[in-house]
C-alpha cells in the first residue's frame, strides 16, 4: 500500500474555488486517501505540512514493514 494524500492547490483563489475543503475531505474518506490538504504556493500555506504529511506517512509504511 502506497499512501496517498490528496492536496488542493491555489488555496489563495478562493474566489475561484471548485471543491470546497468539505468536498475534498469527503471524497479522500470515501477514496481511501489518508487525508486532504489545502495549500497555496504563492504564500506557502499548507505546502510544508503536505510535504512532512507525506513524508511520515511513507516512513511510518517502511518502518512497519521491517
Amino acid at each position: 500500500d502506497i499512501p496517498i494524500l490528496l492536496v488542493g492547490a491555489k488555496s489563495d483563489l478562493s474566489e475561484s474555488r471548485e471543491v470546497s475543503n468539505e468536498e475534498g475531505m469527503q471524497y479522500a474518506k470515501e477514496n481511501n486517501i489518508v487525508g486532504f490538504v489545502e495549500t497555496s504556493s504563492k504564500t506557502g500555506k499548507n505546502v510544508e505540512i503536505a510535504f512532512e504529511t507525506i513524508t511520515k506517512l511513507m516512513l511510518e509504511r517502511v518502518l512497519n514493514q521491517s
